[in-house]
């Protein structure tokens, strides 16, 4: 029942009668005839058979209501039928406190491991009660933490057709949730190094800096216990973009990279001229490199998320093997955007612009600490540059991105970027394959497929293709998004 259903049912019941032999345990039995009651009006238009009481906050609550509130709690559920045929089972939550003691019941408390993340289609559909692109991508924003989501579901209550009306209203929705923040949450903006665990998916010891990040919902991730461990412990942690980002706007005088997490999540625009799927690979790629700022010999692969990776039949000509050797520098000085980073548009390398095309590859780069990161023209056959200067070679590397490759079974399996850039340099009337391959003959170049096709990553003398699992762990805690993002804006 919601709320404004909940207030009504009160005002209805008759308390008098329903209290009339209740002075001895008064607590238990109103709870007990509150239940009764809800359920009786509940039963004229279903079969009632279980309920569930969620309670959340308890240590909150044990703190500020009553040092025993939660053992009236499961007294009143527990201890003896309330109803017959009626079963009924509590739910408690909280960072602090576990369930102790015995109850007549003879039932033991059962520890529930909840997801770090929840599924955003079903949200939508089953929470929200909304279809939509618009709104998946939503709730994929907000589904690392529950109650970001009950907040959004509070905004579409009270404005329903706003963000039905105009997708671009989806940034109303965000500007609610973090109103919502205020005093409930304070959250704070991890420095680039203590995000760098959270950004590559690596462990990070289990120390007081960690364990008060997940305290404060910052680290999102699911521990049975929440306590200092006695010994060394170690953990991956999950971070909540929505989190750090609300933390980072909150900030008076930012630092470029609280500038740039503070992009999240109004930078990507839900519509075909927006290049949704260009922001989020973007934006992404930005933050691998800002936490990984100052590192000496970093490896592209690293980057690319492409390290760890088991490809299948990866022969010694293959594109993999050239990209394992790259090594290159990260900026430093605190990821200044405007000294070592640069990013931009290249020209389109249409038959009639080929020449420009080239002249600006030629031109990238100008000192050994910069890193390139360019969007295609539109409608070329990839969609972003990454451009490095490996150390290892002294020469410039460049690696092209599809973000939009097919993913019927002969491209995937056969990972052919000059199969899959014919069909749509046919279309889009880029230049020509192979006179593309001809004008990089003298570059040290990759091209990379990022797809959510199903099985393994596989690469040969030409591509590299990563598909869903290894998606997945490459955007971490984006990725949600970008699988909602994909679904919405590619035919395939």
């Amino acid at each position: 029942m919601r709320l404004p259903s909940v207030r009504s049912t009160l005002k209805t019941a008759d308390w008098k009668n329903i209290f009339a032999s209740a002075e001895d345990d008064l607590p238990v039995q109103l709870i007990r005839a509150f239940i009764r009651h809800v359920v009786a009006k509940l039963s004229q238009s279903k079969v009632v058979k279980t309920i569930v009481i969620l309670a959340d906050e308890v240590a909150e609550a044990e703190e500020q209501i009553a040092a025993d509130v939660t053992s009236i709690l499961r007294k009143a559920v527990l201890d003896e039928s309330i109803l017959p045929e009626l079963q009924a089972t509590v739910v408690i939550s909280s960072l602090t406190l576990s369930p102790l003691g015995a109850m007549p019941s003879g039932r033991h408390p059962v520890i529930l491991e909840l997801p770090e993340r929840l599924d955003a289609e079903k949200v939508v559909k089953s929470w929200w009660a909304r279809e939509g692109a618009t709104f998946e991508f939503a709730a994929a924003a907000l589904s690392d933490l529950p109650r970001l989501l009950e907040f959004g579901a509070g905004f579409l209550d009270e404005f329903p057709d706003s963000v039905a009306r105009n997708p671009s209203n989806v940034s109303e929705l965000f500007v609610h949730v973090r109103e919502q923040l205020q005093g409930r949450y304070f959250p704070r903006l991890p420095s680039f190094a203590e995000l760098y665990p959270a950004v590559f998916g690596e462990e990070t010891e289990r120390n007081e800096t960690a364990m008060a990040y997940i305290l404060e919902s910052i680290f999102v991730n699911a521990l049975k216990d929440v306590r200092m461990p006695r010994c060394t412990s170690r953990v991956t942690p999950v971070v909540s973009l929505f989190m750090i980002s609300a933390a980072a706007k909150a900030s008076r005088n930012p630092s470029s990279f609280a500038k740039l997490v503070a992009e999240f999540p109004e930078n990507i625009e839900l519509k075909e001229e927006g290049r949704p799927l260009e922001c989020c690979a973007m934006w992404w790629l930005r933050m691998r490199l800002a936490t990984a700022a100052g590192k000496k010999d970093f490896p592209l692969e690293k980057l690319l998320g492409l390290e760890g990776v088991d490809f299948e039949d990866a022969e010694d000509r293959c594109m993999l093997k050239l990209v394992k050797k790259v090594i290159f520098h990260v900026p430093s000085d605190d990821f200044n955007l405007r000294r070592s980073y640069r990013k931009g548009k290249l020209a389109s390398s249409r038959k009639q612009n080929a020449a420009t095309f080239l002249e600006q590859l030629n031109q990238l780069g100008k000192e050994a600490d910069e890193v390139w990161l360019l969007c295609a023209a539109d409608r070329e056959g990839w969609d972003i540059l990454l451009s490095v200067y490996d150390t290892q070679d002294s020469k410039w590397f460049l690696a092209f991105i599809d973000l939009k490759a097919r993913q019927s079974s002969e491209d995937a399996d056969q990972a052919r970027y000059v199969q899959s850039l014919a069909s749509r340099a046919q279309s889009r009337g880029s230049v020509a394959p192979s006179s593309l391959l001809e004008a990089l003959k003298d570059k040290r170049y990759c091209f990379l497929y990022i797809t959510t096709a199903e099985g393994a990553s596989s690469a040969n003398e030409l591509a590299i293709t990563m598909r869903r699992d290894d998606t997945e762990r490459f955007f971490g805690p984006l990725s949600a998004i970008h699988s909602a993002i994909r679904k919405a804006f590619t035919s395939s």
